[in-house]
């Protein structure tokens, strides 16, 4: 993670003068979805899953099992393109593999696919999404962070890498600024003459974003979308021309305003302590309640990590 939100792993490649491949990178898990159960139809049976169903079934929890399959599988995905994007931002790192694409079954089980064992969807990702940011060509932001206020500078740089068969030529570069209904609040093209080619390889600059965060509504979730889009070229007599992908890569942010009334929260009690959060509610009052890690039962809340399990709980805790 230490090349994630918009930096990458330059320094691990200091004085290092050749090729170098990322190897299995990530390996994030996802909850299991248990129908995956039913398509074991021949001599291989899903005996590891029935230990996860098992002990979920004990834990109270089985009746959730969907919910928590998309919630872990989308955390599983971001996680994922943070990793992936920031090995296409390294100067130097020529490219990446990942353990798989679906769940491999072997050594404890690793639940690292976003497609099942079978090499089928698991539901909560599809091809289009998966190849904003893992594809020949991809657009990369280096957004330091994900949470604003409206005081605080959004100054983006946007690069982008291609690995495509050729360079691409007459490249008509945008950007656009929406909230999740899909109203722009901003949007602008990078400059047309430093962008008419872009060669083969990576850390290509298109330019940069600057929005004044003071002007869009706040509190509400953004995405910066930007995309690139090449002409072809390469047409052929009495022929349609060939049509060119459109490159496109988005990234979530939360905008919340700078100062908040106190008016608003006067009368909730923000506490970390128990005995005055009870006494605040039998007297019928409001509480944010927020435990410490000494206020909570170690096994039944283990501690919170921010990224998940890494190819299986075995592994790690070994």
């Amino acid at each position: 993670p230490s090349g994630w939100f918009g930096r990458d792993y330059r320094d691990a490649l200091e004085n290092v003068h050749i090729p170098v491949l990322a190897h299995e990178v990530g390996q994030w898990c996802a909850y299991p979805d248990f129908d995956v159960m039913k398509k074991f139809t021949g001599y291989l049976q899903p005996g590891n899953y029935d230990i996860f169903k098992y002990i979920a079934e004990q834990d109270g929890v089985l009746e959730e099992d969907k919910d928590f399959a998309w919630a872990s599988g989308r955390f599983q995905l971001e996680c994922y393109k943070e990793e992936i994007e920031a090995n296409l931002r390294t100067p130097g790192l020529a490219g990446f593999q990942l353990l798989d694409l679906h769940d491999y079954l072997g050594q404890g089980t690793a639940l690292i696919g976003v497609l099942d064992a079978f090499w089928e969807s698991k539901g909560y990702v599809g091809p289009d999404e998966f190849k904003h940011f893992c594809s020949p060509v991809v657009p990369l932001a280096r957004l330091a962070k994900r949470v604003f206020t409206t005081e605080d500078k959004f100054e983006v740089p946007v690069e982008i890498a291609n690995f495509g068969a050729t360079p691409l030529a007459h490249v008509t570069t945008k950007w656009v600024v929406l909230d999740t209904s899909g109203q722009s609040f901003a949007s602008g093209e990078f400059p047309a003459q430093t962008i008419q080619t872009i060669p083969i390889g990576k850390n290509f600059m298109l330019g940069n974003v600057s929005l004044d965060l003071a002007e869009l509504p706040a509190s509400r979730q953004y995405i910066l979308d930007v995309w690139a889009n090449p002409q072809s070229t390469n047409t052929v007599p009495n022929q349609v021309s060939q049509s060119v992908p459109l490159f496109q890569n988005n990234w979530n942010f939360w905008l919340y305003p700078a100062q908040v009334e106190d008016s608003k929260t006067s009368d909730v009690l923000v506490s970390s302590a128990w005995a005055d959060a009870e006494k605040k509610l039998a007297a019928g009052g409001k509480v944010l309640f927020l435990p410490t890690a000494a206020n909570l039962d170690p096994a039944k809340c283990p501690p919170m990590r921010n990224v998940p399990v890494f190819w299986n709980i075995q592994m790690t805790v070994r």
